[in-house]
């Protein structure tokens, strides 16, 4: 039977018991039911999580047995799951940028975040997930459910969650990416930013057509939007998707461009004021993520700051080798470099 590639599909047998669950994550079922019974004690607290971009958001991550099951589950059912295109986080060979990519050189960009999305996607529509996408039974559905959820709901950060979210609208979204495409305006959704884009202008009623469209999907499923980051953009000003612009090619946008270039100057300005040690270490090797980033899409700018961060790090590391505190002389960096 043909499958239509804008619909999401489990490659594999459906599972239906215990045993046979068993035998496909190598556990033991008794043991695979102990854990599932106790999983709601096997997370680690709450931490802060520095991303690339400078933002941080909150995660959650599983102690050492219940992650080893995680990945179990990830490597043995999940990763058997087809993507349709425009589902671009956590499956392979797409990111934010691709995301972006499918919104370039548009008239006009609709961009919806959801709200509270991992808290709101519940015990209920996971279980859900396992029953009426992946076909498994009841009961191997419920022990699947325990094993990577957290206080009712996904965790956000969970090995297995970004999947499972990406599957949260499985029998709603094909059609609602058909009837979009049908009128010319691209879908995509990176877990929970949702953007939609046409290459002609749309009128009032057109944009409220495909907000309303896109709302009703959302409530259908117990979600909502957030309203706050209801954002329609036109090529008058930047077009932003997943915090990239995408007027003509992806690019940063200029407040974060110039972000990144102040951060180097003020680790030059720390450096030649004197400043060694771990701290200015564990800044650098941060930075130097943020400059990855800006290397990706701005490859000369990047470039030469990279460039500038490898001479601090030379630093650093002589001064280890001599084991001083100061370079013989102050490092002179060039003063056209400083952003202010």
């Amino acid at each position: 039977m043909s499958r239509s590639l804008n619909h999401p599909y489990y490659k594999k047998a459906p599972i239906q018991s215990i045993q046979a669950l068993s035998r496909a994550l190598k556990i033991e079922p008794d043991v695979l039911v102990a854990i599932a019974n106790n999983a709601e004690d096997l997370w680690k607290p709450p931490h802060e999580l520095k991303k690339d971009d400078g933002t941080s958001r909150l995660v959650i991550d599983a102690m050492p047995r219940l992650k080893a099951i995680h990945r179990r589950i990830q490597k043995e059912l999940l990763s058997h799951v087809y993507f349709p295109n425009y589902i671009t986080g956590s499956v392979k060979g797409n990111d934010y940028s691709v995301n972006a990519a499918i919104h370039v050189n548009k008239s006009i960009v609709i961009a919806e975040d959801i709200k509270s999305f991992f808290p709101n996607s519940t015990t209920t529509l996971v279980n859900e997930i396992w029953t009426s996408f992946f076909g498994f039974s009841p009961e191997v559905a419920g022990i699947l459910t325990k094993l990577i959820t957290k206080n009712e709901c996904l965790p956000q950060g969970g090995i297995c969650s970004s999947y499972l979210a990406n599957l949260a609208f499985w029998d709603l979204e094909p059609s609602l990416f058909e009837a979009l495409e049908t009128k010319g305006i691209a879908y995509s959704r990176y877990v929970d930013d949702i953007s939609a884009s046409s290459q002609t202008q749309l009128n009032n009623i057109e944009k409220t057509q495909v907000i309303r469209q896109i709302y009703g999907m959302l409530i259908k499923k117990g979600f909502r939007p957030k309203r706050a980051k209801h954002e329609i953009h036109t090529r008058k000003k930047p077009m932003v998707v997943t915090k990239l612009v995408v007027n003509d090619k992806v690019s940063l946008p200029n407040a974060e461009r110039n972000r990144i270039r102040a951060a180097v100057f003020q680790l030059e300005r720390r450096i030649n004021g004197g400043e060694r040690g771990h701290q200015i270490a564990t800044d650098i090797t941060h930075i130097a993520g943020r400059v990855g980033v800006m290397n990706r899409f701005h490859r000369t700018e990047g470039g030469q700051l990279k460039n500038r961060l490898k001479i601090l790090k030379d630093v650093l590391s002589k001064c280890s080798i001599q084991n001083t505190t100061l370079p013989a002389k102050p490092i002179i960096f060039d003063s056209t470099q400083d952003p202010f």
